[in-house]
Order: structure tokens, then C-alpha cells, then sequence
């Protein structure tokens, strides 16, 4: 134990980095000579339950000859609630008792870390969306877990209805009525279809140079497959005479 009239005027420095650590992880000291002696050292760091400099728990050697540096203590398991305090003393002399040169702040000792080095954590803080921690598993836009944004459509919208053409292109379908007395006319909610259903509508028959002239007018407004042509071939040549007949010769059959 040490003697309290053996105490010197703590002209050394004694520091923690920091002032709460995880029940088993390390603590770092640092210590500082004296500022006549800064280019020697000597004695040792001991470290104490708080308040109770009699049972050391650790004790490390200074090294010589050396004015400044860092000191690791392993903090055990079962040090949790613990409150921690280093000493650092040095023999005088012929005496008996060592001399105190400086003391440290109090350092808490909490919960053992979990996975994600967090005291007393659950290891929910580094867990990606699949509960596992460092996984680094995220959700894409679809909500799925680790998922690759399957219900995105080619307009990078969610459960959206573009979709590529034969040219390419990433396109909305025509959305008609799909019975009904609406049926094929134009619309956008099921409430526009008495009877039946507002659905997507994908102009392929028209692209292959079927249907009437006014139907390939307005899907080639939507741009819709606009690099096929009347005969289905993508940049083809072929037109519709003025007869709206593929490759006709403007003469009605």
C-alpha cells in the first residue's frame, strides 16, 4: 500500500484516452516524465480498483531512459461496473515504500462489447437488413433484402410499367379498356372502364403492319416500337401507301 506522506506534488502526467472501456478490452496510458526529468523514466503503472490502492490488478514496468509513451492494460471480463484508476510510482531511495508520481483519471468499466464493438450492444448497429452484423446487406428499392431492384422497370420506377421496345427504347404501354362498352378506348384508372379493367396494352399486332392506319398513327405518337416498320422489321424500309396497306401501291384491293 502506499504511504499518503510519501506523496510528491504530481509533477508527472498520467492520461487515459478515454474514460469509459468495454469489460475485456484494452485501456492506453499514457505517462509523461516529470518536467526536470523529461529525458528519463523510471517505476511503474499499477492499476487499482478506484479508491482502493492496496490490491493491484495489473502493474506494468515505465521504460528507462525514455520521457513519454503509452502503457496497454487488459481489462478483464469481469471487471464489468468496475470504476479503474492508474498510479504510477517510483522506488526513493533506500525507503521502503514507493513514491507516488502521478494518478490517473477514473475509468468506467462497462458491458463487454458485442460484434459491432459496442458496450453491452446487441450487435444491431452493424447488422445489415438480414440481422447478421458486418454483413453490410442492404434493401434495394423493392424493400427485399440483398435484393437486385427486381420490380423496377426500365424508368428505374417501382412496379412501374415502362418497358423496352424492340428499338431499345424504354416506353409506357397504352392503357386501354379491356371490355366493356370502353373496351379499347384510352384510360388510365379501372374506374374509366365500367365492367371491366383499365390494362396495359402493348401495340405488337400494330407493329407487325396489322390494324388500321389511325391505330399505327397513335402508337407511333407514343413512339412505341417507332424503328419498326409496317412489316415488323426493325429499321425496315417498309411504309403504309396513303390506302394504309403495308408496301402498297396506293391502289385499293
Amino acid at each position: 500500500a502506499l504511504g499518503q506522506d510519501e506523496e510528491l506534488p504530481q509533477q508527472a502526467e498520467l492520461n487515459v484516452i478515454h474514460s469509459t472501456v468495454c469489460a475485456g478490452s484494452l485501456v492506453t496510458v499514457l505517462f509523461v516524465a516529470a518536467a526536470g526529468n523529461r529525458t528519463a523514466s523510471s517505476g511503474s503503472v499499477t492499476m487499482y480498483n478506484a479508491g482502493h490502492h492496496v490490491a493491484p490488478l495489473d502493474e506494468l514496468t515505465v521504460p528507462t531512459n525514455q520521457s513519454d509513451g503509452e502503457l496497454l492494460f487488459e481489462t478483464a471480463y469481469d471487471m464489468q461496473d468496475h470504476a479503474l484508476e492508474f498510479v504510477w510510482t517510483e522506488g526513493a531511495g533506500g525507503t521502503s515504500r514507493p513514491i507516488k508520481l502521478a494518478t490517473s483519471m477514473v475509468v468506467q468499466v462497462l458491458a463487454a462489447a458485442d460484434a459491432c464493438l459496442e458496450c453491452g450492444g446487441d450487435n444491431s448497429t452493424c447488422a445489415g437488413c438480414d440481422g447478421v452484423p458486418h454483413s453490410e446487406m442492404t434493401f434495394d428499392a423493392c424493400h427485399v433484402c440483398g435484393g437486385a431492384n427486381a420490380c423496377l422497370d426500365c424508368a428505374r420506377q417501382v412496379n412501374g410499367t415502362h418497358r423496352i421496345d424492340a428499338c431499345g427504347m424504354c416506353l409506357e404501354p397504352l392503357l386501354t379498356c379491356s371490355n366493356g362498352t370502353r373496351a379499347g378506348l384510352a384510360c388510365k384508372k379501372n374506374v374509366h372502364c365500367p365492367g371491366s379493367s383499365c390494362a396495359t396494352t402493348w401495340p405488337a399486332s400494330i407493329a407487325r403492319g396489322e390494324g388500321s392506319a389511325h391505330d399505327a398513327a397513335e402508337v407511333e405518337a407514343k413512339g412505341w416500337n417507332e424503328c419498326v416498320d409496317c412489316s415488323g422489321v426493325v429499321n425496315g424500309s417498309a411504309v403504309r401507301d396513303s390506302c394504309g396497306i403495308c408496301k402498297g401501291n396506293n391502289q385499293r384491293r
